[in-house]
């Protein structure tokens, strides 16, 4: 395997960058969401409403999953109690 290493330009940019090397001061993402909660007075009630729906959206999911669980698990024990009664009649009592 053939390693071609150009080097790297000592102009080239860095994310805090532009082009002509002045830097740019850009605000964290911590920063935008502490000015954004201090501008919204109403965001704690956006976020109670949010998180209401979202946790009823995913109960109803749990409670479609666990029926559909219990009709595959009452399934599967139906095809199998014949020979699970087969098994039970045939096998000699311990004692």
């Amino acid at each position: 395997m053939i390693s071609i290493k150009k080097p790297i330009p000592k102009d080239l940019p860095i994310l805090t960058e532009v082009v002509d090397g002045a830097p740019v001061e850009l605000p964290t993402l911590t920063d935008i969401a502490d000015d954004a909660a201090s501008s919204t007075p109403h965001l704690s009630q956006l976020e109670s409403h949010l998180t209401s729906v979202f946790e009823q959206k995913l109960q109803q999911h749990f409670a479609a999953a666990q029926e559909q669980a219990m009709q595959q698990v009452l399934a599967e024990f139906k095809r199998e109690l014949p020979q699970l009664i087969h098994d039970a009649l045939n096998t000699p009592l311990s004692r």
